[in-house]
């Protein structure tokens, strides 16, 4: 119920989403072995999240390959593993779509606080997703 009101309350209603729901592919990225790494180190001792640890490295893999401006940074699996879970137990088929667009939304909002390694010029602009 949660997932619902929150996909409908800040990314629109469910119809709109028909053309996004398609299998994400997985990207590789520079991030791959420091994500994998601390997705194994991220709330240990839950073991709900033992089976979808593999799923979760593919969702920030992705998020950090698609947003090249941004990468990884260290505390966004702290942000996937509770948006994962609450849409994962609401709707596990629209749960990969819904992880990766609050994913896209929080790190939109909180950019601006997070330092950069890439001058800001408009190539680092156009990295942004």
């Amino acid at each position: 119920m949660r997932a619902h009101r929150w996909r409908t309350a800040l990314m629109g209603p469910s119809d709109t989403w028909e053309q996004v729901r398609k299998p994400i592919e997985l990207r590789t990225s520079a991030y791959l072995g420091q994500i994998s790494l601390d997705i194994r180190r991220t709330f240990p001792k839950e073991h709900w999240f033992d089976p979808h640890r593999s799923k979760l490295i593919e969702l920030l893999n992705t998020f950090a390959s698609i947003n090249v401006g941004i990468g990884y940074i260290q505390g966004m699996n702290y942000l996937i593993f509770p948006l994962w879970k609450v849409y994962y137990e609401s709707a596990p088929e629209w749960a990969v779509e819904d992880t990766l667009a609050s994913m896209q939304s929080i790190m939109h909002m909180t950019l601006r606080v997070y330092p950069t390694h890439v001058s800001k010029d408009m190539s680092y602009l156009k990295t942004l997703a």
